[in-house]
């Protein structure tokens, strides 16, 4: 039996190291093609793709990408450009892993900033915009200030949050949409009840109630508040509501 399965084992190796080094040959002529036949250069390849995304030839791309770091290793600018481009082809999850994974090279262009801060936050991707956000700063932009505020309470720093979540409210408190506009009311209230501040809690969380009182966890954070308070016929009506 043991020699079965070391007549096994030996197989398998060899097919893996055969599929390795076909790889390997492969690669090795591929490069060759491009960079001596061809006589492209890195900078060539990167300046073409560039062009792609920004003529918004998104297929095209991704398989002109995939050629690049083929014959060349991969850049941390190429990782990005793969990322970016993922997400306009509709594949959001894998392209914000790409682009994250790129923060400690370059700042993010402001004008993605907004875009992949959005779609981490739907993903609730929390610790990754928190991470983001200090690599390259928030600016004045109200809905990044939102989310980087959401995000500090999300990962038990609300004190820190407050900043941010107030500033937010002060420079779009009524052009968010509704659901944004929730999420503000709703993490200033939980910001400051963390913080042991139940007055201003419950103003943010009434605000919150006016604009969806059907929200299970916002009734449950009410129903904290009122009993810390002694606001025991409010909790009461609000438990029969």
């Amino acid at each position: 039996m043991k020699a079965k399965n070391f007549v096994l084992l030996l197989l398998i190796s060899t097919a893996a190291l055969s599929f390795f080094y076909s790889r390997e040959i492969y690669r090795f002529h591929l490069q060759a093609y491009y960079r001596y036949y061809k006589k492209l250069r890195y900078d060539d390849m990167l300046s073409r793709a560039r062009e792609l995304y920004k003529h918004e030839k998104f297929r095209e791309l991704d398989e002109y990408l995939k050629t690049m770091t083929r014959v060349f290793d991969e850049s941390q600018e190429v990782r990005r450009l793969q990322g970016m481009n993922l997400m306009k082809l509709g594949d959001e999850r894998r392209g914000i892993d790409l682009v994250v994974s790129t923060i400690n090279w370059e700042k993010i262009e402001p004008a993605f900033l907004g875009r992949i801060t959005e779609l981490m936050f739907g993903y609730k991707l929390y610790q990754d915009i928190v991470s983001v956000i200090d690599k390259n700063g928030h600016g004045e932009d109200y809905s990044i200030l939102l989310y980087y505020g959401v995000s500090l309470v999300k990962t038990g720093k609300s004190r820190a949050s407050l900043d941010y979540l107030l500033k937010a409210r002060k420079l779009g408190e009524y052009s968010f949409i509704p659901d944004r506009q929730f999420d503000l009311y709703y993490y200033l209230g939980s910001a400051y009840e963390n913080t042991g501040n139940l007055d201003s809690s419950l103003v943010f969380y009434n605000s919150a109630w006016a604009l969806n009182p059907r929200d299970p966890e916002l009734k449950k954070a009410l129903l904290r508040i009122y009993r810390k308070k002694g606001m025991y016929k409010e909790a009461e009506k609000l438990i029969r509501s």
